[in-house]
């Protein structure tokens, strides 16, 4: 039983990852930049993919772009 929630938990992180990476990547190929705005919009994207199952949706995609936000200012400012 456990070693079957740990591999769904798995293959989940490695989707949100997957999704997450190619948007980042798609978007810093489209608009030419590396900035804040790709990690944002590659971490609503991820969270609204992952939270569209849940009631709100919405504040799932938002929050997950606000920590994908908080984490790449915090990997900036080393």
């Amino acid at each position: 039983m456990q070693a079957k929630s740990v591999g769904r938990l798995g293959f989940q992180w490695g989707m949100f990852a997957a999704i997450f990476s190619s948007t980042r990547c798609g978007f810093q190929r489209y608009r030419r930049r590396n900035d804040w705005v790709n990690v944002l919009t590659a971490g609503v994207v991820a969270g609204a993919a992952f939270g569209a199952g849940t009631r709100n949706w919405k504040q799932v995609a938002g929050a997950t772009g606000l920590v994908c936000l908080l984490c790449h200012v915090a990997e900036d400012s080393r």
